[in-house]
């Protein structure tokens, strides 16, 4: 790959019209993991499981309940609501013989009753934001606005909560990972994931691409260029620092890193942070990496600008100095005029015609026919 810096307005990321290619600015990184090529192993497993849901959904018929409740967890709500029925009943009839409501024995049984209010409250909503949360889940995959930085180990954990995770690969959802909630004490579900009870509670929430963050990037590159013009240190200090508040968050960091290759060329950083998952100070390490990344990227796009706006200032001279000399020949645009003289600045001869931008000027030229001078003539009319 070119280490060129092109800006391609006719791609997008989300709503930006700037790209460009920065996939091989800068060298290798220094950590463990240097040198691996290839798409991370992060992007791999998140890749697989995006197709496994998609896959799923994609064979379901039209008009069927994708949130209806199996037969074991009907059955498993059903248990708790008869037992916590049953316990509700029980405190009530031994409330009902005790007649000093200050004693310790009240407000004990009267607790019992209040937890078992709370507790169908509290599995009324988690079911409810259970249903929800799947479907959102699989909307999400198929509509591929989860960030492939999500740990893929939580992304499993989603998986086998909704009921999508495929661990043979035959392409069908596993009954052995298929794990029906359990409901739990207070009325909060949970799932046995790997012989680990996992409230839904605790469950990760998912990670979404940060496209706010890479269109603002490519925007900033994009002004960078057309402006033509180099960036001085000040400039790359300040905009380090708007990078270090921008990657704090560590999602929006894994986001930068997995998610944009074909824009911001990451690839490599990717396979050198999922070599060091784990290692101390690891976040910080990668943060750098990236920030340093783009800073050179965002200089490497100003120098590029400042290559192009200089072959086109040179191409308006050279279609100036044209001009004028067809009309110092008599075979101008319209008719000019040509005198001979001779000064101090070398001019031997002047003649009027238009410039690059079409104004009438008068061009001096030397003995060689080199323009040494030119000023512009407000008064002088086309004939």
């Amino acid at each position: 790959m070119a280490n060129n810096i092109l800006i391609q307005g006719a791609k997008r990321v989300g709503d930006s019209k700037a790209f460009m290619d920065i996939g091989e600015i800068v060298g290798k990184g220094l950590m463990t993991g240097e040198g691996i090529t290839g798409t991370p192993s992060t992007v791999k497993k998140n890749n697989q499981y995006q197709n496994t849901v998609n896959d799923y959904m994609s064979k379901l018929k039209t008009g069927m309940d994708f949130s209806s409740f199996s037969g074991s967890e009907t059955a498993a709500m059903r248990n708790f609501l008869m037992a916590e029925r049953s316990k509700y009943a029980d405190a009530a009839k031994s409330i009902s013989k005790i007649e000093d409501a200050s004693s310790p024995e009240y407000a004990q049984y009267v607790d019992v009753m209040n937890g078992v209010n709370n507790s169908f409250t509290n599995l009324a909503e988690q079911l409810k934001s259970y249903k929800k949360s799947k479907l959102d889940y699989a909307g999400d995959q198929l509509n591929n606005s989860l960030s492939k930085g999500m740990d893929p180990d939580k992304n499993r954990e989603s998986m086998i909560m909704y009921g999508f995770y495929d661990g043979d690969g035959d392409k069908r959802s596993d009954a052995s990972y298929d794990a029906p909630f359990q409901i739990m004490e207070g009325g909060n579900i949970g799932f046995n994931i790997d012989n680990k009870l996992v409230a839904f509670n605790d469950s990760q929430a998912p990670i979404y691409k940060d496209y706010e963050l890479a269109n603002s990037i490519l925007k900033g590159n994009e002004s960078i260029y057309k402006s033509g013009t180099a960036l001085t240190k000040t400039d790359n200090d300040m905009y380090r620092m708007q990078l270090e508040e921008q990657l704090q968050n560590p999602n929006a960091l894994k986001s930068i890193v997995y998610d944009f290759e074909s824009e911001l060329g990451m690839k490599d950083i990717g396979n050198i942070w999922d070599a060091n998952k784990g290692a101390e100070g690891e976040i910080n390490v990668i943060r750098s990496k990236v920030i340093d990344r783009l800073v050179k990227a965002r200089n490497d796009v100003a120098n590029e600008g400042i290559a192009e706006k200089s072959r086109k200032d040179q191409a308006s001279i050279n279609k100036a100095v044209a001009r004028s000399k067809a009309i110092a020949d008599g075979k101008g645009k319209g008719k000019g005029s040509s005198t001979n003289s001779s000064s101090d600045n070398g001019v031997v001869r002047t003649s009027i015609g238009e410039d690059a931008d079409g104004k009438m000027t008068e061009f001096g030229f030397d003995s060689s026919g080199n323009i040494v001078t030119s000023k512009p003539v407000d008064s002088y009319k086309k004939q």
